[in-house]
């Protein structure tokens, strides 16, 4: 990370800087704990099919619109 980076960060912070930033947009928290890994892959599919119709491309388009833009 230095080397690339010339600094250094604890991967938290990010992870913390891009959850605080994601709930001021206002996205749901269901969609940030699928974001954040916090539902497993199949856990992701078996609420897509029986509870919360969203797709892995709906998903994506939640993170293309609200997540903080690096360049």
């Amino acid at each position: 990370m230095r080397k690339t980076l010339g600094k250094e960060f604890r991967i938290y912070d990010l992870k913390a800087f891009f959850t605080s930033y994601m709930i001021k947009q206002k996205v749901p928290g269901t969609i940030m704990n699928l974001l954040q890994g916090r539902t497993s892959h199949r856990q992701f599919r078996v609420m897509e099919e029986n509870y919360f119709v969203i797709t892995e491309i709906e998903l994506r388009e939640w993170y293309d619109k609200y997540a903080p833009k690096i360049l």
